[in-house]
């Protein structure tokens, strides 16, 4: 478990702690914009079952360590709260700015399957957008 200490979180930067539900922030900025009701559902009732999430979700201290923030996890979150657990298990990541919070969480959902078209199209304009990148300038890509 985490430490607490004045209400602030109390965690070394690539460990995995227990954190308490309410400390966790969810990104505003989240590229995933759909999360099916059903799959979370299941899912809570796989972690009411194991009392943790299946995999650490990705954090940021931010705030003086007030809270939690989100980079890759917040469908585990969601399910989590749903199963009613206190706390759940989260990576703790060195400190990020908004845009490399932003890219660490697109990269991670572009990747999965279940992301959907208009979600990665989205994601990936955001990401032009956020660091000028063009088609002629896409890092190498092939196409």
């Amino acid at each position: 478990m985490v430490t607490i200490e004045d209400g602030k979180l109390i965690a070394t930067v690539g460990t995995t702690v227990r954190i308490p539900l309410e400390y966790i922030v969810p990104n505003p900025d989240q590229p995933r914009k759909y999360f099916d009701p059903e799959e979370q559902r299941a899912t809570a009732e796989s972690y009411k079952h194991r009392g943790d999430v299946e995999k650490a979700i990705d954090v940021v201290l931010r705030k003086d360590g007030t809270i939690a923030f989100i980079i890759d996890g917040e469908s585990r979150w969601r399910s989590g709260k749903l199963a009613k657990l206190e706390s759940i298990s989260c990576y703790i990541n060195p400190d990020m700015d908004d845009n490399e919070i932003f890219l660490s969480s697109a990269v991670s959902n572009i990747r999965r399957r279940d992301f959907s078209v208009i979600e990665k199209a989205l994601a990936i304009f955001e990401l032009q957008q956020r660091f000028t990148i063009d088609e002629n300038r896409a890092g190498g890509m092939e196409r």
